[in-house]
């Protein structure tokens, strides 16, 4: 059977979570349940049953099920010693292949936390009580632990958190405010490239309104069409530089691999975003159907770069999911080198 869509997949895995007894054993069943729902994902993938579009955007909804699951779980705990700040929440935002709903098998989270708070609410009730930006970076951090912690079960999944604002050297939660102040005012264009698949996947609905207007607000900004390729062109070299690709087979790092692809969609929707605000999707196939669609890039041109996201996905999807480390065709089974 196809897996369920995301609001069944989190009503399910809540029923599992029933049954835990206390925090760690809450933490397992989160590990057990999405350890075999990725296991049927990669098994209707291997079989033909789902092709790697598909397949990615099942691995996204498990994982937001997941994270979904476990925040209020985390903020319990954590609330037990520091209490709570009135009126203030955290939400998840999902950026890179999580963002676009395209993960493979082995995929680790691209991830920024934001957080509100209202006006002479700063101090958390506990009692240990927390300034509200020492309570969300502690609780953002104790989120990050109870996801990759390994257990008995493994651990739930990888989380990098480079892609937030000013990068590694950034605070690991921000606030809405600074978040949205950081992008009018002082972000770089490889941040901005970022935010094309960015979009919030927890949080009050009010939050979550607030953080897509916010990452929306810098996207169709006109832009002068040659620095930008002149920056989108360096950050390529910059990665190029920093991972090296030594076979046709390293599909994400190879030139004109999956990266190059990327980068061209992406340098495509911030030059055109400003007069076809429409083009903007998180997805990188919608995107590019988009642009095809207003006339942005030339639809013979929109086509083989389509066919090539599709083909990379699909090579880098089988590839994950089957081999650990490098590909070497010669020492492959038959099968998956067929």
């Amino acid at each position: 059977d196809p897996p369920p869509a995301l609001p069944a997949l989190g009503t399910e895995l809540a029923r599992a979570l029933e049954q835990a007894r206390d925090f760690q054993d809450m933490l397992d069943i989160a590990r057990r349940w999405t350890s075999e729902r990725r296991f049927q994902a990669g098994v209707h993938l291997l079989r033909g049953l789902s092709d790697a579009e598909k397949t990615g955007a099942t691995l996204a909804d498990i994982a937001e099920a997941a994270l979904a699951a476990l925040q209020p779980a985390v903020e319990a705990e954590f609330a037990r010693q520091h209490g709570r700040i009135p009126g203030a929440s955290l939400a998840i935002v999902a950026l890179g292949k999580l963002g676009g709903r395209e993960l493979t098998i082995t995929s680790d989270l691209d991830l920024v936390f934001l957080y509100d708070t209202q006006a002479g609410a700063d101090v958390s009730d506990g009692d240990k009580p927390l300034s509200a930006s020492h309570y969300f970076l502690r609780l953002a951090n104790r989120f990050i632990s109870a996801a990759t912690a390994l257990t008995a079960e493994g651990a739930l999944y990888d989380i990098d958190l480079r892609l937030r604002p000013s990068g590694a050297k950034g605070p690991i939660a921000a606030s809405i405010e600074g978040f949205e102040t950081y992008f009018r005012d002082q972000a770089w264009t490889w941040e901005v490239m970022a935010l094309t698949r960015a979009r919030p996947i927890t949080g009050t609905p009010a939050l979550q309104r607030r953080i897509a207007a916010a990452i929306r607000a810098p996207l169709p900004r006109p832009r002068d069409p040659v620095m930008l390729a002149a920056d989108v062109a360096r950050m390529r070299a910059l990665m190029a530089a920093e991972h090296k690709a030594h076979s046709p087979w390293d599909i994400k790092t190879w030139r004109g691999g999956l990266i190059d692809a990327e980068f061209l969609v992406q340098y495509l929707e911030l030059r055109e975003a400003a007069s076809r605000p429409e083009i903007l999707a998180p997805n990188t196939a919608a995107a590019l159907a988009a642009l095809i669609a207003t006339g942005a890039i030339a639809p013979e041109d929109g086509r083989t770069l389509a066919a090539a996201l599709r083909l990379w996905h699909a090579v880098q999807g089988v590839l994950r999911l089957t081999v650990e480390g490098p590909f070497e065709p010669e020492a492959a089974p038959e099968a998956l080198r067929a």
